[in-house]
């Protein structure tokens, strides 16, 4: 999506593709890949985000998810 078009709304109820690749991002990040008794991480303004800070949060994002599985044991993994 070129950057000048990452505020695209189909319509007015619709997020913008930028809030809907950050909304995927945060999903990401919940409790499925969060170790327990973590918190989760307060969400920033994206409304103004650039096309580049996006996608450097959201491989932010999918290397943390990485990290985190990496760290964890078999039985932590088969008891979620």
């Amino acid at each position: 999506m070129p950057e000048d078009k990452s505020g695209y709304k189909p319509t007015p109820e619709i997020a913008t593709f930028r809030d809907q690749l950050v909304t995927s991002r945060a999903s990401r990040s919940g409790s499925s890949i969060r170790p327990r008794g973590s918190r989760a991480r307060r969400r920033n303004a994206h409304g103004e985000m650039k096309k580049a800070e996006v996608i450097a949060l959201l491989k932010k994002t999918l290397q943390s998810g990485q990290e985190t599985l990496g760290s964890l044991t078999d039985a932590q993994l088969r008891s979620r």
